[in-house]
């Protein structure tokens, strides 16, 4: 298991001249030598693209890592 918790107080290119909280929690698992995680990332921002996409919606990620 694995938790985040970050604000950003700006200004600056990623808030745009305001502050945001952002967060993650996660886990992941381990066979062998391959790693899978799950993190499900959060923000109370809003950052609307050029296209009028909102790109600061929540969301899952998932990453797999092999180790040697």
């Amino acid at each position: 298991m694995a938790g985040h918790l970050g604000h950003s107080f700006g200004p600056s290119y990623l808030t745009i001249g305001d502050e945001y909280t952002d967060w993650s929690l996660g886990a992941s698992y381990t066979i062998k030598n391959l790693t899978i995680g799950l993190t499900y990332v959060d923000t109370d921002g809003t950052f609307i693209t050029p296209s009028g996409r909102n790109a600061s919606k929540a969301g899952v990620v998932g990453s797999i890592g092999v180790a040697f």
